[in-house]
């Protein structure tokens, strides 16, 4: 999340930095790279959601047997 927050602030940098002629192409660029570090983001919470449940659900198999 601190990654996409980081690149919407450069982004923005850019697009003030060039505004007229920026207008044309910033959107779609804004949409389809946010939408990648969301993605990113989104697939590395889930890795470390499953790295932290593993120990949870290896002792709860362990229990059963």
């Amino acid at each position: 999340m601190l990654a996409s927050g980081l690149s919407d602030l450069v982004l923005v940098a850019a697009i003030v930095y060039g505004w007229p002629e920026s207008a044309v192409w910033v959107l779609g660029l804004l949409v389809g790279f946010n939408l990648i570090i969301s993605g990113w983001a989104i697939v590395m919470t889930s890795f470390a959601g499953r790295e932290m449940a593993k120990p949870v659900m290896d002792s709860a198999v362990g229990r059963q047997h």
